[in-house]
């Protein structure tokens, strides 16, 4: 039981989930965690570095306490090697300062409030996001599945 979770919604599968997170989201705020943290970040990556979600308006800030700076530096190193300086673009990192955060995305909501009117989208549903289908579809990983993903440093 959750005082802030109003409705219960089951989704199929873990791509199902984070598309309604990040389509129904005004902002992403993302501490630290483990490996679904890092996945779940790199989705949202991966959907906001698509050249058609180029002019998307979607805040995003990593944060956490001061024991948390060595998290994130690994985590963004990881982000620069694998998907270059661009995605770091796509987000901020914000140690030890929640007051900060806070009004970053408070003075942020306007901007998403008026991409969303000047592209005729819903507030309460990010419908003009490209998600491309491959990020749609559930992945088994399994070692056939992984040998055979298109991977390349281009």
């Amino acid at each position: 039981p959750n005082p802030i979770v109003n409705e219960l919604v089951i989704l199929p599968d873990i791509e199902k989930r984070l598309e309604a997170f990040i389509r129904t989201a005004h902002a992403i705020i993302i501490f630290p965690g483990g490996a679904g943290t890092a996945e779940e970040l790199l989705y949202l990556l991966g959907i906001l570095l698509h050249p058609d979600n180029e002019k998307q308006c979607l805040p995003v800030i990593l944060t956490g306490p001061k024991q948390s700076k060595d998290y994130f530096e690994k985590l963004c190193e990881f982000i620069e090697m694998t998907l270059g300086k661009e995605a770091l673009d796509k987000f901020e990192v914000i140690i030890d300062d929640p007051s900060l955060v806070g009004q970053k995305l408070k003075s942020k909501m306007a901007n998403v409030r008026e991409y969303r009117k000047s592209e005729g989208d819903a507030y309460y549903f990010n419908w003009t996001l490209k998600i491309d289908h491959d990020f749609q579809q559930p992945f088994a990983p399994t070692h056939k599945n992984m040998a055979s993903l298109d991977l390349h440093l281009d």
